[in-house]
């Protein structure tokens, strides 16, 4: 197989995996189905990024000075937790997760 037909064809499988193995679900999993709290990237959407408000920021500057400062002045972040879906900046992430104790606190 010359080189550049395989590195097509890998490049092809890596974008969707698949089983070797037809019929077979050893390997594919879903993104959301990790048992560990994780902080990672927020996929982008029609090729632009996503940002969100941190919800920990968030809910600490809201409860002091209200909705429409917090929306203001709460830290955009493109990152969030893997298992709970909450987007998070990374001190937040370690603060709000070290207490669970199934932290993996790594940004991937």
């Amino acid at each position: 197989m010359p080189c550049n037909i395989f590195v097509r064809q890998f490049a092809r499988d890596y974008k969707n995996p698949k089983c070797l193995i037809e019929g077979s679900t050893i390997g594919v999993t879903s993104p959301r189905s990790t048992p560990y709290h994780c902080l990672e990237s927020i996929p982008k959407r029609m090729g632009k990024p996503v940002r969100r408000r941190c919800v920990v920021c968030y809910a600490t500057i809201k409860g002091r000075l209200g909705r429409t400062r917090a929306r203001q002045i709460a830290k955009m972040v493109g990152t969030e937790c893997r298992k709970c879906e909450k987007s998070y900046c990374l001190p937040c992430f370690n603060t709000a997760h070290i207490q669970a104790g199934d932290t993996i606190s790594i940004l991937s």
